[in-house]
C-alpha cells in the first residue's frame, strides 16, 4: 500500500506530464495555422518576378531621344546618326550639338569628313543658328577641299548675332579662304573670275570697305574703268586706308590720259602690242634691265633669234638665256622699232613677260610713281 506522500508525488508528476503534452500540443497547432496561411498566400499570390500595380512596369516605355543619340555618336556610327537626327528632327535641341561637336572636332580626319558633314547638315537643320556647328562645317569643308562652299558656311555664320569674339573668328576665317582663293585665281591669270569673285565676297559682307576696295582693283584689272570709279567712290575707311584708296584713284585717273597700267594686286601690269595686233600682258619688273618675253610670246611674235647670250639672275639661279629682235613694239602709245629682248626663262601664269627698265624710262608715264 501506498502511503499519502507517495500518492502526492503520483499526482505531481500526472498533472506536469500532462501540462507538457497540452504545450506541445499547442504550440505545434499554432505552427499548423501559420503554415497554412502562408501556404494558401503562395497559391493566390502572382508570381515573384511580375510587375506590382503603381510600380515602374506599369508605365509606358521610354526610349529617350538623348540615349540613343549617344549611342550613336559613341559609335561613331556615322550614316546611322544621320538617320536618327532626320527622323527625330522635332526632338534635337543645342545639347545634342554640344555632343556632336566636342565629338566630330575630335575626331575630324579627311577619311570621315564626307559622313561628318552629312551629320552636322542633318543637326543644322534642326538647329540653323548653332554658330559652334556652322564654324565645324566650315572645317570640315576645308578639309574635304570644298574652300568655296566653306567661305559660303562662314558667311552665314557671319549673318547671325555674334559676340564679338565670335564676330572676329568668324571674319578671320574668312579671310583666310579669301586670300587663298584669290592667289589661286591671280597665279591662273583668271582676271574674270577674280571681279566676279570679288563682286560676291563685297555683296555677301557690305559692311567691309577694304573688299569693296579689293572688287574696285579686280575691276581695274579686267579694264571696267567706270564700273572700277564707281565702286570705288562708294569705298569707305572702315577697315582700309584713305592713302590706298587714293592710291588706286590715282592708277584710274592714268587710264583718262590713255595710260594703261593696270594693277592686279601688289603687281603692276601693261598692254604691250604689236602692228599684226597681237597683245602680250607683262608684268611691270623695275628690278629687270631688259623687257623679255617667254619662249611661246617670242615664237608669236616671230621675234629673231640672235647669236648672243646672256646670263641672268632667277630665284633659281643664274642662268642663260637667248636675245631676240623684235621689229617693232607699241607701248603706252610709244612705238619701239628693232627692240632687244630676252628670253623669260621662268614661267609666270597669266603673262607673257616683263616690262623692264630699257622701255619703262622712255615712256611718257612714269610706272614708278605707282609702285607700292
Amino acid at each position: 500500500m501506498c502511503s499519502a506522500r507517495s500518492l502526492g508525488t503520483f499526482f505531481f508528476i500526472g498533472t506536469f506530464c500532462l501540462a507538457a503534452v497540452a504545450g506541445s500540443y499547442w504550440v505545434g497547432y499554432q505552427a499548423g495555422v501559420r503554415h497554412g496561411a502562408v501556404a494558401e498566400t503562395a497559391a493566390t499570390a502572382p508570381p515573384s518576378d511580375a510587375p506590382r500595380a503603381g510600380t515602374v512596369a506599369d508605365a509606358a516605355p521610354e526610349s529617350p531621344p538623348v540615349s540613343e543619340f549617344q549611342r550613336l555618336l559613341d559609335g561613331r556610327a556615322w550614316f546611322q546618326l544621320e538617320q536618327w537626327l532626320d527622323v527625330n528632327r522635332a526632338e534635337v535641341t543645342a545639347r545634342h550639338g554640344l555632343a556632336l561637336v566636342d565629338v566630330l572636332r575630335a575626331s575630324v580626319n579627311k577619311y570621315d569628313a564626307l559622313a561628318m558633314r552629312r551629320v552636322l547638315s542633318a543637326y543644322l537643320e534642326a538647329e540653323p543658328g548653332d554658330h559652334e556647328a556652322l564654324f565645324l562645317l566650315a572645317d570640315l569643308q576645308q578639309v574635304s577641299g570644298m574652300p568655296e562652299t566653306a567661305l559660303e558656311t562662314l558667311f552665314s555664320v557671319m549673318a547671325l548675332p555674334l559676340d564679338t569674339a565670335q564676330s572676329e573668328r568668324a571674319r578671320t576665317e574668312a579671310d583666310q579662304i579669301i586670300r587663298m582663293i584669290d592667289a589661286q585665281l591671280r597665279n591662273r591669270g583668271a582676271g574674270l573670275e577674280r571681279e566676279a569673285f570679288w563682286r560676291l565676297v563685297s555683296q555677301r559682307v557690305p559692311g567691309s570697305d577694304r573688299y569693296r576696295y579689293e572688287w574696285a582693283a579686280a575691276l581695274a584689272g579686267v579694264q571696267r574703268w567706270e564700273d572700277a570709279r564707281r565702286v570705288l567712290m562708294e569705298t569707305g575707311t572702315t577697315d582700309i586706308t584713305q592713302a590706298v584708296i587714293d592710291e588706286l584713284a590715282g592708277e584710274l585717273a592714268l587710264v583718262e590720259e590713255d595710260m594703261t597700267f593696270v594693277r592686279d594686286g601688289d603687281r603692276l601690269l601693261s598692254r604691250v602690242s604689236v602692228p599684226s595686233g597681237l597683245t602680250f600682258t607683262l608684268l611691270v619688273d623695275t628690278g629687270a634691265n631688259v623687257t623679255s618675253f617667254s619662249r611661246h610670246a617670242l615664237r608669236t611674235l616671230g621675234a629673231e633669234r640672235t647669236s648672243e647670250a646672256v646670263r641672268i639672275r632667277t630665284a633659281g639661279g643664274v642662268v642663260e638665256t637667248g636675245v631676240y629682235r623684235v621689229a617693232e613694239l607699241e607701248v603706252q602709245g610709244q612705238y619701239f622699232n628693232d627692240v632687244r629682248v630676252l628670253e623669260l626663262p621662268v614661267v609666270l601664269p597669266g603673262l607673257d613677260g616683263l616690262l623692264g627698265l630699257d622701255i619703262i624710262h622712255q615712256l611718257s608715264a612714269d610706272p614708278l610713281r605707282l609702285k607700292r
